[in-house]
């Protein structure tokens, strides 16, 4: 379960997440995050209360970072997975326009899984 709470003031929308962003949770939080881009606010997301994160939610904060969303009080296990891809390199977003790309989420999959060699 994940309890979102909102704590928006004026321009800013400030989503305070306690429990496990995973599941269908990911996508309710997909929907509160561009339900607040559709009003033009600056986006925030205070994640110390969040105590696991799957795949899906890892690659939903992952895009919200490069959305330009900023993170509060992040837990150290998050901002590391946060900042690596599913191969374990580092993710780089180039993104601008954290409303517009929200919409296109469903589109993107990680493309985790590791890549092994054949003993020979």
């Amino acid at each position: 379960m994940l309890r979102i709470t909102n704590r928006t003031a004026g321009r800013r929308a400030l989503l305070v997440l306690e429990g496990r962003l995973v599941g269908e949770w990911v996508q309710v939080l997909k929907e509160e995050c561009a339900a607040r881009a559709k009003k033009g606010r600056d986006l925030s997301l205070d994640l110390s209360g969040l105590t696991f994160v799957d795949q899906d939610g890892i690659a939903l904060l992952r895009q919200l970072k490069g959305l330009n969303a900023s993170f509060i009080e992040c837990p150290a296990f998050v901002a590391a997975l946060c900042r690596t891809r599913g191969d374990g390199h580092a993710e780089g977003h180039s993104e601008n326009d954290w409303s517009s790309n929200l919409r296109q989420a469903d589109a993107r999959k990680p493309s985790g899984g590791i890549k092994r060699g054949s003993a020979g």
